[in-house]
């Protein structure tokens, strides 16, 4: 893999992260831990992904 694709899934995996804490809070008052092996799981799934659709998902995620 290279170093570009690897920067992407990490942000990626990141942001959704962040944004599970977030919603934990929202719900609970509290942030909320992701369950066990999320951060795995989600990288599997953006690894499957080629650069272009990684940056377009980042794209999404990051839109204001």
């Amino acid at each position: 893999m290279n170093k570009e694709k690897e920067n992407l899934i990490s942000l990626l995996v990141r942001l959704d992260v962040g944004t599970y804490r977030r919603m934990g809070l929202l719900e609970d008052n509290k942030y909320k831990r992701e369950p066990t092996g999320y951060r795995t799981a989600l990288m599997s799934i953006y690894n499957k992904l080629n650069i272009e659709e990684l940056k377009k998902l980042v794209e999404l995620k990051t839109q204001k």
